[in-house]
């Protein structure tokens, strides 16, 4: 399977500028992580609006990824500190 590719929206970016550099640079591990295994369905969840929520580390940074996945393609889209999709 082809590596995927990522990308970051505007917000996804103001979130992250907002993190303490150690906790971006653990934010970047998990980019990683969800580029390298994008079917792993452990500690994620699909959305109502089709986005797909990581919180893989949600206990130990208290985050939640947001992202889009088209393909091999991937767009970042916010931080949240909601576990999962919140709902």
């Amino acid at each position: 399977m082809p590596r995927g590719k990522g990308r970051h929206e505007t917000e996804y970016d103001v979130d992250l500028a907002a993190l303490p550099e150690m906790v971006r640079e653990e934010v970047a591990l998990l980019e990683e992580q969800i580029l390298a295994d994008p079917d792993r369905e452990y500690q994620r969840e699909y959305g109502p609006d089709g986005v797909i929520y990581d919180f893989s580390e949600y206990d130990r940074l208290g985050i939640t990824i947001a992202f889009e996945r088209d393909g091999y393609d991937f767009t970042f889209l916010r931080l949240t500190d909601r576990r999962g999709s919140g709902d």
